[in-house]
Order: C-alpha cells, then sequence, then structure tokens
C-alpha cells in the first residue's frame, strides 16, 4: 500500500474530518469571524473531540511559531490551508487559554456542549476581535 492511498483513506476517515472542523473553527476564532464557527460546530456532533483537537492545534501553532516543533501533524496542514493571516504569540496564548477554560467550565457544569462551547467561543470572539 503507497502512502499516497494510506493518505488518501485517512482524509475520508471521521478523525480527518474532525481535524478538519476544529481548523476551520480555530480559524474563524482568529478571524473573529462567528457566523464561520457556529457553521462548523452546527455541522458536527462531537463538541469535546473537536476541543481537544483545537487544543492540540493551538498548541501545534505556538511550537510552530516558536521554532520548537518536531513534526508538523496532520491538523497542523489542514489549518494552513484554512487561515493564512498572520499569527501573534499573545493572540494564540489568548486563545488556548480561553479553550483551556472552556475545558475546565465543561468539566464543572452540566449545560448542553455545544450551547456552552458556541456561546462562550462567539464571546470570546466578541470581546477579543478588533472591528475596522
Amino acid at each position: 500500500v503507497s502512502t499516497e492511498a494510506l493518505m488518501e483513506l485517512y482524509l475520508q476517515s471521521p478523525e480527518a474530518q474532525h481535524e478538519e472542523t476544529a481548523a476551520v473553527i480555530l480559524a474563524a476564532i482568529l478571524e473573529g469571524n462567528q457566523k464561520a464557527m457556529l457553521t462548523a460546530f452546527y455541522k458536527s456532533t462531537v463538541y469535546r473531540e473537536l476541543l481537544y483537537k483545537m487544543r492540540f492545534l493551538s498548541d501545534c501553532i505556538l511550537q510552530v511559531a516558536t521554532g520548537t516543533a518536531r513534526f508538523t501533524p496532520s491538523i497542523m496542514r489542514i489549518f494552513k490551508s484554512k487561515y493564512s493571516g498572520k499569527i501573534s504569540l499573545s493572540r494564540m496564548l489568548q486563545v488556548q487559554m480561553m479553550l483551556a477554560e472552556l475545558e475546565f467550565r465543561m468539566n464543572s457544569i452540566s449545560i448542553d456542549e455545544r450551547i456552552l462551547m458556541t456561546a462562550f467561543i462567539g464571546d470570546f470572539i466578541a470581546t477579543h476581535t478588533t472591528k475596522d
């Protein structure tokens, strides 16, 4: 089996679809695009999985930005195809903190995960995005 064939199989898997959704949501956060974030969430049903993947991706982005990444995981390649803007370390650290706080809240209170996530991330976008 060739590497290309394996990659094609992987790209059709649910795991790869979750990575793509997480990358789209993280790009939407960085772009300040609430509609794109909501659209991606509404197409999914695996909210906790998306949170884990976004947290992993945010760490990968920080590693790449600091030159400490040892490899490029597939989710990072997907993210690069979805987001071409400049990434500041302070902005990524804010996003990472927001995701950690979101996970803490998900583990602490009993609210529908999609509603909590979309409200929390939507509020982050609203309060951390400068509009021209």
